[in-house]
């Protein structure tokens, strides 16, 4: 089976499979590059538009943006740690409830 609690693979991998790319140091923690690789564009969006509004038609981070927030609001540390938090605080991410117009706590 998959070495990554996130995966949502339908083939499992043997054990002479998952050696092998333990081996050669496969990074298992796809989840965490994820939300670098979101967060990055995150702070390329602010740059360009001054803030961390983005909206959801904006393609693919507004989604993640939205999701960001509704494990915010769910307590879902699973996929939003207390660092994550921190991160997106640092670069000026609104906790907005989802589904209302304020952006603030």
């Amino acid at each position: 089976r998959c070495q990554d609690k996130f995966c949502k693979c339908k083939i499992p991998l043997n054990d002479e499979q998952l050696r092998k790319l333990n081996a050669i140091g496969f990074d298992w923690n796809t989840s965490r590059k994820s939300f670098e690789e979101r967060l990055e564009q995150l702070r390329k969006f602010k740059e360009e538009h001054g803030h961390c509004n983005v909206p959801r038609r904006y393609p693919s981070l507004g989604s993640w943006v939205g999701t960001m927030r509704m494990a915010y609001w769910r307590k879902n540390k699973q996929d939003l740690s207390d660092q994550r938090i921190r991160m997106l605080n640092e670069i000026g991410f609104h906790w907005g409830r989802p589904g209302k117009a304020s952006n603030t706590e």
